[in-house]
């Protein structure tokens, strides 16, 4: 390429691997020469260099590996870059397999590109597959067409599963945990929330943030809803697919101008219409709630009063619930929170379990209590109750921390066991090698490098060490969430 553009009487310099000093100077030339306004690289030049003085990028050759690309655009996509537009050109081959293989790793794959530090581990090793099983000479154009199509399905639900609303949701301060709590048990289990909490979630954002919006259920079909936002929400989310570069396709922001379904049923395989999505943890509506809260917070208040119908769950009646959030962040690191519910009549504190479905059906299904103070004559049994449920809400937490402690001096024990055996494994096959090479009377030049390799093993395992007793003296912590009453009638 070097000689044909000299061909045309343009100068250019040609970097490779293996050139050794002659490399930098060739850089340096090319920074500095102002005759020179090309610079040919191979894929050595994709990471290590600072190129921010070049705003112009072609490549040639596209790595099958999104990240890869990711690499090269990062040479001139830098700190102290001064021009306002770069330009990226993606050369291949029209009509080819090869092209329609690239064009689906991305475009497709594109939601990766908010989490490159991650990217690595979920595409390298399929991408390599995929190139092997594409060069056998035995397929057929369609039989790699559909090995592509498999191979990338693969990594975008790998992605979609591990990226989906990890931080919070547009919901009252009470129930957001609680959704995020089920979000992080479904990711965990790999399945989905229920719908109820998808539907209050999408229902509580747009009366809370785009009051002109209306999504109320299908009369039709209980399990979709008709979604027609407001002009002011349309422009938001259009703002956040612009701000975020999402790709994620949707109808949403059309829904303004017609009508838009949002399915929550299971059946994601059926056929819908046209004008029907499926929602999803992976929806980007979700992606536009978390952005949009996380922006612009709306903090509920923590004490507050609900009013429910009884079920099977729950007798007429009054109750004080309470909701606290544990979070561990020594050598376990997690976070739930924890539900308690007690009736006022009997002073009865309820199990765990039934107390937060109590509370889930609470916030979905019930409303807020209109002049509590009015309803609630007789003040004092509702105290009286809240503090005993308080107290035991404690004891709880305190027994838990006990138990945390001897869990985490065991895990402690056993990750420091796991760090020294495979660090002693490691040392001792290269201790291996270097009497092999002595034995033999050869490796000479070789020896040093596993020396210098088994006392880096060293300072690695010290310092995993050292990290490790850093975080077994962490204690959970407790943070308050809510507490309430409810009137079940």
């Amino acid at each position: 390429m070097e000689e044909r553009l000299k061909e045309d009487n343009i100068n250019a310099v040609a970097i490779k691997g293996g050139m050794g000093n002659l490399k930098d100077d060739l850089l340096d030339e090319f920074r500095q020469n102002d005759s020179i306004n090309i610079l040919i690289s191979s894929e050595v030049g994709s990471e290590g260099l600072d190129l921010q003085f070049a705003s112009v990028e072609y490549n040639y050759d596209l790595p099958w590996n999104p990240m890869r690309l990711e690499q090269r655009i990062g040479r001139i996509d830098r700190i102290g870059q001064k021009a306002e537009v770069l330009r990226i050109f993606n050369l291949c081959c029209q009509n080819t397999i090869e092209d329609k293989i690239l064009e689906r790793l991305y475009e497709r794959v594109k939601i990766f590109e908010n989490s490159i530090g991650d990217m690595e581990d979920i595409v390298g090793q399929p991408i390599q597959e995929l190139a092997i099983e594409i060069l056998n000479p035995e397929l057929t154009d369609a039989d790699r067409d559909e090995k592509a199509n498999q191979k990338i399905q693969v990594l975008i639900n790998k992605r979609i599963m591990n990226n989906r609303l990890e931080e919070e949701s547009g919901v009252l301060e009470e129930y957001r945990e609680m959704v995020l709590n089920s979000i992080e048990k479904a990711k965990e289990n790999k399945r989905d929330i229920d719908s109820a909490e998808k539907i209050f979630v999408i229902s509580d954002f747009f009366k809370n943030y785009y009051p002109g919006t209306a999504f109320f259920e299908d009369k039709n079909n209980s399990q979709h809803y008709l979604l027609t936002m407001s002009d002011e929400a349309v422009l938001a989310f259009r703002e956040f697919r612009r701000t975020e570069h999402l790709e994620k396709f949707t109808r949403i922001d059309s829904s303004a101008h017609s009508e838009v379904y949002l399915s929550f049923a299971k059946e994601s395989n059926k056929r819908k219409r046209r004008n029907i999505e499926n929602v999803e943890l992976d929806h980007p509506i979700f992606d536009w709630i978390r952005w949009t809260v996380k922006k612009n917070p709306i903090r509920a208040n923590a004490c507050s009063a609900i009013n429910m119908k009884p079920s099977e769950l729950v007798q007429t009646g009054s109750y004080i619930y309470y909701i606290q959030k544990w979070v561990k962040t020594g050598v376990e690191k997690s976070a739930e929170l924890k539900y308690f519910v007690a009736s006022v009549e009997n002073r009865t504190i309820l199990d765990e379990n039934r107390s937060e479905k109590i509370l889930n059906s609470a916030i979905t299904e019930g409303s807020s209590l209109i002049d509590a103070n009015i309803r609630l004559m007789d003040f004092e049994p509702y105290y009286n109750t809240a503090q005993e449920l308080i107290n035991h809400a404690w004891d709880k937490y305190e027994a838990f921390v006990e138990n945390y402690k001897k869990k985490s001096n065991y895990l402690y024990k056993k990750q420091m066991e796991f760090i020294n055996f495979t660090a002693d494994k490691k040392i001792q096959t290269h201790q291996q090698t270097i009497e092999n090479l002595e034995s033999e009377n050869r490796g000479v030049r070789v020896i040093p490098m596993y020396q210098k390799m088994i006392e880096k093993i060293g300072s690695e395992r010290n310092l995993k060490l050292k990290s490790l007793e850093k975080e077994q003296y962490l204690e959970p912590e407790l943070f308050e969430t809510a507490i309430g009453v409810l009137i079940v009638e």
